[in-house]
């Protein structure tokens, strides 16, 4: 694949999380060909993870939480990484916790997710 902008006028753009990934995974033949151009992306702030956060749970999901537990889990990734997956994977988890509590209890007011479901959902991610 890497050959092929030698061959013809194609441009090949490859996205990475890694800064080194080029260097780690082409032979230095390949890289010399190659005109290699990076373009770096700052890490989301706490205030856009929120809104992406927000965004991909809906409105139905994101009154669930508590807006504490949702800027919690957004000002610890973004002080972290950055990483919206892990954001949105702290979220999955906290929900699961919350069904599972709901099936045990049957109490409808246990679906609500607040802070402290966050932390538990986040201990393994986040290391907190």
């Amino acid at each position: 694949m890497f050959d092929w902008p030698q061959r013809s006028k194609l441009i090949v753009i490859a996205i990475a999380n890694t800064f080194d990934l080029p260097e780690r995974v082409m032979m230095r033949r390949v890289q010399s060909r190659l005109g290699l151009s990076r373009e770096t992306f700052s890490p989301y702030s706490f205030k856009q993870l929120e809104e992406i956060v927000r965004s991909r749970l809906g409105p139905n999901l994101s009154r669930l939480f508590e807006d504490s537990g949702l800027g919690f889990i957004a000002r610890k990734v973004a002080s972290l990484s950055g990483d919206a997956r892990r954001c949105l994977e702290i979220c999955r988890q906290a929900v699961e916790h919350s069904i599972i509590r709901y099936e045990e209890t049957r109490d409808p007011s246990t679906v609500y997710i607040r802070l402290n479901d966050v932390i538990k959902a986040g201990v393994y991610h986040l290391s907190i």
